[in-house]
């Protein structure tokens, strides 16, 4: 039966750390404003292990290990940026991370390195059965209890988004198809197997034996075209042959044959590159991710987008966190990220953001909340012309000429002029709403456009550890659980920062 595990680990005096180390030593283990000792007590300590009962059967089934340990080092191998190994070596040598997990003796030791991979195993297998990300609410009730400790202000909240890649390698189309299929070939058993003929089979164990640039490498275009054509036959081939049951990686087949092939009276060919949609599977070892091409950036990966509280003095804490596939518009994670923070937080009665969250949905979902969204820009370029309304209906300057004329509105709220060249131009109430807001953002105080600012510094610390903008992992699952448990380690930072000022004794001027 699961129970939550207890915080109070029983006590041997003769192996405490304190029977074993000199003086100066248990000083510096014993200081409550280390980052060991606040990570205990502000993440070790409150993480809530509830969630993850439902991985357990109800009167048999428990963890071989506290669960708010196993939690507590995915935090602690997020913040310092280790390896597994890595973490596992300080996790058994480092005193200061020991205390962290709430180790008070020698002989206290971490979870089994199988016992934490059978965990992530199980939260990331739950997902994809039952819909709930588990790793997310616990960040969620983790950062709920830290604000409420601490009195933090949700009132005001400020957003930001980065793309980042994943750790895979960009290849090309026909290396993408090579992999895919040499994936889906390896997952498939030996009866499995036996369905295909006889020279597909050969055709398949030839195609594993070497990596996909290997193969590719020394084909001419013409040999590489042919191959195309010749693979998407052996696709279709395979998708009649399986199905879901058959392998876990049927799925590639699928997606290789509706994303880059085209049927046109049972012919198969090639859709032209500029058909292939950005979310189309870009690697076969990360199948979440996508393609996005954003100013002078291009990613294949995800798009994260952090949410933070925004006080002008005092603690601010993230208490949203969403990763997505790197197509996912910014402006398609304002209500979440707003809901989730109330969720957490309290009411929100303003919310900073640059232009590409804006929408009318959002807007709308905004005033229906009694949410004031603030936003520093618009996107796109300023328009030619320029909106008055007059008590005679609206005046227009074309902002290049300077010329000013009055329009005619020839419906409800849409309006005409006509131009030197003769022709008429007409204006929609968007083109005019655009303006407007654009009016309304630039007017804005300058501490108001400020105040979003630094959550850059935000999405600077998410990123930290990484390198060439690329993180150490491939997945959505394994992405989110990183930043996430990323976000966990910078709050503990900030609240560590908080404390410490806050403990630290006032200087008393001498007369």
């Amino acid at each position: 039966m699961f129970k939550q595990s207890t915080t109070n680990n029983q006590l041997d005096f003769f192996g405490s750390f304190d029977f074993n180390l000199d003086e100066q030593r248990i000083k510096i283990l014993n200081d409550q404003n280390s980052w060991f000792n606040q990570f205990f007590e502000y993440v070790t300590k409150q993480l809530d292990e509830n969630h993850f009962s439902v991985l357990y059967h109800h009167h048999m089934g428990r963890s071989n290990a506290p669960i708010r340990i196993l939690l507590a080092m995915m935090a602690l191998k997020a913040g310092f940026g280790w390896s597994d190994a890595q973490l596992y070596e300080q996790v058994h040598f480092n005193l200061q991370v020991m205390k962290a997990l709430g180790f008070v003796k020698l002989s206290d030791k971490a979870p089994v390195p199988s016992t934490y991979y059978l965990f992530k195993r199980a939260v990331y297998q739950y997902q994809i059965d039952h819909g709930r990300d588990l790793i997310k609410e616990a960040f969620k009730k983790l950062t709920k209890e830290q604000l409420e400790i601490m009195g933090v202000d949700g009132s005001k909240i400020r957003m930001d988004s980065k793309l980042i890649g994943s750790n895979i390698v960009r290849c090309s189309r026909l290396q993408l198809i090579i992999s895919c299929l040499q994936e889906f070939w390896k997952s498939l058993s030996k009866e499995a197997k036996s369905k295909l003929t006889e020279t597909d089979r050969f055709q398949l164990n030839m195609l594993c034996k070497k990596k996909s640039h290997s193969i590719v490498y020394p084909l001419s275009e013409e040999e590489k075209s042919q191959q195309l054509i010749e693979l998407g036959h052996l696709l279709y081939r395979l998708q009649q042959s399986y199905d879901d049951s058959d392998s876990t990686k049927y799925f590639l087949v699928q997606r290789l044959l509706d994303e880059q092939y085209q049927f046109d009276q049972e012919k198969i060919t090639l859709k032209p590159a500029k058909e292939i949609l950005a979310s189309s599977i870009q690697s076969a070892h990360d199948p979440d991710a996508a393609f996005r091409r954003k100013d002078t950036q291009t990613v294949t990966g995800y798009s994260i987008n952090m949410t933070e509280t925004c006080n002008d003095t005092g603690l601010n804490l993230v208490t949203d966190v969403q990763v997505e596939p790197a197509t996912k518009a910014d402006k398609d994670y304002v209500q979440t990220a707003l809901d989730n923070t109330v969720e957490i937080s309290g009411s929100i009665d303003e919310a900073y953001m640059d232009g590409a969250y804006q929408s009318s949905d959002n807007r709308e979902y905004g005033e229906t909340n009694d949410i004031k969204l603030y936003y520093t820009g618009i996107s796109g370029a300023k328009g030619t012309f320029e909106f008055k309304k007059t008590r005679t209906g609206l005046e227009i300057t074309n902002r290049k000429t300077g010329e000013t004329v009055d329009a005619s509105e020839y419906k409800d709220n849409h309006y005409k002029i006509r131009l030197s060249s003769g022709k008429w131009r007409y204006f929609k109430p968007d083109e005019i709403d655009c303006y407007k807001r654009r009016q309304a953002i630039e007017s804005l105080p300058k501490e108001i456009k400020n105040r979003r600012n630094n959550v850059e510094a935000t999405i600077f610390q998410l990123c930290f550890h990484t390198r060439n903008n690329k993180t150490r992992y491939r997945g959505q699952f394994q992405n989110r659980v990183w930043a996430l448990t990323r976000a966990i380690w910078m709050n503990l930072v900030r609240i560590k920062k908080h404390v410490t000022s806050v403990n630290k004794p006032s200087e008393v001027a001498l007369g």
